[in-house]
């Protein structure tokens, strides 16, 4: 094994300086690959085009997937299951209630975002504390 990554960083350092393309092949699904194809038509660029773009840009997505998770926590925090379980309640139903400042509110419960301004706005937080 040391011996296959001796030669593997060999050959890494030797490709470093090389400044012309040489070909790579990977295994993929059909369907990677439909999607690989239909990304590029609709990019205007060749098959071979598009997948040099989207490794070269591999190294920015690393990044993002890191963001995607933290995005995902956030929205099972928010996205609950109190908070679904009140929206599949209430679909379609329009809630009237009073806000926090005493005014007449109504929401109409199609989304989770619906059911938590609904309970956002029947709260209100104490500003002393």
């Amino acid at each position: 094994m040391e011996n296959q990554s001796a030669v593997a960083e060999d050959y890494i350092a030797s490709a470093r300086p090389a400044t012309n393309k040489v070909s790579v092949g990977f295994k993929c699904s059909a369907k990677n690959k439909l999607r690989f194809t239909d990304s590029s038509i609709k990019s205007n660029l060749s098959l071979s085009e598009y997948c040099e773009m989207v490794m070269s840009n591999y190294e920015d997505w690393k990044p993002n997937a890191e963001r995607l998770n933290e995005l995902e926590k956030k929205v099972a925090f928010y996205e609950n299951k109190t908070l679904r379980g009140l929206c599949e309640k209430y679909q379609g139903q329009t809630i009237d209630f009073i806000t926090a400042d005493s005014y007449s509110m109504s929401v109409k419960v199609n989304t989770v975002q619906d059911v938590f301004t609904i309970l956002l706005h029947s709260v209100k937080l104490r500003d002393d504390v």
